[in-house]
């Protein structure tokens, strides 16, 4: 009788944390949002620490600033215009 109970209260606690687990673990994988000054600013370190060239470092500035604009406005920045 013993085991069963405990089965019973094992199977009970798991299913309660699991749910918890699912949620904590969605909100982990949530992008955040994108730092384009940060991005550029480590970029141009790296440029100046001579981790890539001049070359790679307009290359990949030109696609950080394409992306920043092709991104599509959100309500509230068309309401500031």
């Amino acid at each position: 009788m013993t085991r069963i109970l405990r089965t019973i209260t094992a199977s009970a606690l798991l299913c309660s944390a699991f749910p918890a687990c699912i949620v904590l673990g969605n909100r982990l994988n949530d992008n955040p949002p994108r730092n384009v000054g940060g991005e550029l600013l480590d970029l141009k370190k790296a440029k100046d620490a001579g981790l890539i060239s001049n070359a790679e470092f307009k290359e990949r500035r030109d696609k950080i600033i394409s992306e920043t604009k092709a991104k599509p406005e959100t309500p509230s920045e068309t309401k500031k215009k």
